[in-house]
């Protein structure tokens, strides 16, 4: 599938003051936007309709996100208002099937696999009937009129016609629209209060802030895999302090490791603003904040047996490690065999779907939203830097116990039903082997 975007010509920067495709939409142009979408919804080739030598050629040239996409530019091209030409129709290189959006829309992944899913021509507009992208054949191209209402849209060019909740929004054709583009972006960075999205805590306090932060790093040269590095190395400190033995070093650890706890939302703030989403980013991301788990939990040991030297503490400590690295193991395992690394996409054994649950499994819902990581973080921060490291400690032994015992129990039972499932298909197939 193929990508053609029109960007505009010199007419549109006499008009608007700039070239509409070079307008910045939360950290980015809104042409890299579009092509990065493009490559994050599996397209591989795209036509830029630019002007020659123009600095957004130049940018789109050098996007390092793009090295993998062919790209190639036509410079000879009409104004965005004057797109439905027979010039459009004879470009180079046009493929049988392509996907067509102007270059003042925000385009994001979900639009173009929305259209990419479809099995015929299809063009898609927002709530307001304005034309984000369609998917189209050469010949629909002299026919497309983008001054057109979305209805007129949809018959003169006889394809379907779909609408979308994704912030498209709008043209963006001055400063005050790619703000307002960027304000309806931001706002989908908001997770829902749900056992997949934000825990209560991340909820209220922690999105808020790493929001806040997150707005001031867009307009910065900061990837996320920088944050995540360096909210690793922020949790692996703040551990060190934990394991002061101290109140005023055990307090500061406490109160960094909440930092870390907020901060932790940052790197997929940005990867998603910026469309820098990887499999390699998530899972830095994943295996940091299980580290910082371990760091925390080793700074409470050793703090707990500083300031009382029992042994019971290093076995606890010891003992919550343990719990840790085997449950994560079979998490990663499974993640890896799903094509997945969302620690918020493994189901537990109240989450049956399809099923309406019971009292006693809603119950359950909701206790594990409460207590997502965010939340027990900030309760066991708060109890270690009151002056009670071994409160913390246990409770926190006492929680991956919890977890680790119904993690392995789960896949035990999976495991059984699996052998069950297999036994039963090996009798139907000796049942009609012996029919044959």
């Amino acid at each position: 599938m193929q990508l053609l975007i029109a960007a505009g010509n010199q007419d549109d920067i006499n008009t608007y003051g700039n070239l509409p495709g070079t307008f910045d939409v939360g950290g980015i142009s809104l042409s890299q936007r579009a092509l990065r979408s493009a490559h994050l919804a599996g397209i591989t080739h795209a036509i830029v309709m630019a002007p020659r030598d123009h600095k957004i050629v130049h940018a789109l040239q050098h996007d390092r996100i793009l090295k993998d996409m062919h790209l190639s530019f036509v410079h000879d091209a009409p104004a965005l208002d004057q797109i439905s030409t027979q010039q459009l129709a004879e470009l180079p290189g046009l493929q049988e099937e392509f996907i067509f959006a102007p270059g003042d829309r925000v385009l994001t992944p979900a639009i173009l696999k929305d259209l990419l899913k479809s099995p015929n021509a299809t063009a898609m507009f927002d709530a307001d009937n304005t034309l984000i992208a369609a998917k189209l054949t050469p010949g629909h191209i002299e026919e497309l009129d983008l001054c057109a209402d979305a209805t007129t849209i949809a018959h003169n060019l006889h394809i379907t016609r779909s609408t979308t909740k994704a912030p498209a929004l709008l043209s963006v054709r001055t400063q005050e629209d790619a703000a307002t583009a960027k304000e309806a972006l931001f706002k989908t960075l908001r997770k829902p209060l749900t056992r997949s999205g934000d825990g209560l805590t991340a909820y209220l306090i922690n999105r808020p802030i790493s929001l806040t932060v997150s707005r001031q790093l867009i307009k910065l040269p900061v990837t996320p895999n920088h944050v995540t590095f360096l909210n690793l190395l922020l949790g692996i400190y703040a551990g060190y302090m934990l394991a002061s033995g101290n109140f005023m070093g055990i307090a500061i650890g406490a109160f960094l490791m909440q930092l870390v706890s907020i901060f932790d939302g940052i790197d997929g703030e940005l990867a998603r603003m910026k469309l820098l989403q990887s499999p390699l980013g998530a899972w830095f991301d994943v295996v940091g904040d299980d580290v910082v788990r371990v760091a925390t939990i080793a700074g409470l040991g050793i703090s707990c047996y500083k300031l009382n030297p029992d042994p019971i503490y290093l076995w606890a400590m010891a003992a919550g490690t343990f719990g840790i690295l085997s449950t994560v193991f079979t998490l990663y395992r499974d993640l890896k065999d799903d094509n997945n690394a969302s620690l918020n996409s493994v189901k537990w054994f109240f989450e049956e779907e399809g099923r309406k649950p019971s009292l006693w499994q809603n119950f359950l819902i909701i206790l594990s939203l409460i207590l997502k990581r965010d939340t027990y973080t900030l309760i066991l921060m708060a109890i270690a830097a009151m002056g009670y490291p071994q409160v913390a400690l246990f409770a926190m032994i006492v929680g991956i116990c919890i977890i680790t015992t119904t993690h392995f129990i789960q896949k035990l039972i999976g495991l059984l039903k699996g052998d069950q499932a297999d036994v039963a298909l090996s009798a139907q197939e000796a049942k009609e082997m012996s029919r044959a």
